[in-house]
């Protein structure tokens, strides 16, 4: 009889012990989930932005060299013919453009 009443008692206690573990997996499991969200989020920035400030670099490099060209090109020509040369327009148009897409001047 005392063994039935121990069984008894366990399962009782069993019944409310698998509610409450329930409720926890639940809730954990909300969590995990929300958390996932946010880290998917958190990434999605970061990756942004390092895409933004690659092609900010990609950009003062394609400048730079740019620059470097038109130096070359200007120091090869007499002064009296840099503003006829249509060489150094392009590359001067080129350098303006890259500036509006960099978001500079």
């Amino acid at each position: 009889m005392r063994a039935e009443k121990i069984k008894k008692e366990a399962e009782r206690l069993w019944k409310g012990t698998k509610k409450d573990l329930d409720k926890v997996l639940d809730k954990t499991t909300k969590l995990l989930k929300k958390g996932e969200e946010c880290i998917k989020d958190i990434s999605k920035d970061f990756s942004e932005k390092g895409k933004e400030k690659l092609e900010k670099i990609r950009l003062t490099v394609k400048r730079e060299k740019l620059y470097y060209k038109l130096g070359k090109l200007i120091s090869t020509l007499p002064k009296d013919k840099w503003g006829e040369d249509e060489k150094i327009d392009r590359l001067v148009e080129e350098i303006k453009n890259i500036d509006k897409e960099r978001g500079t001047r």
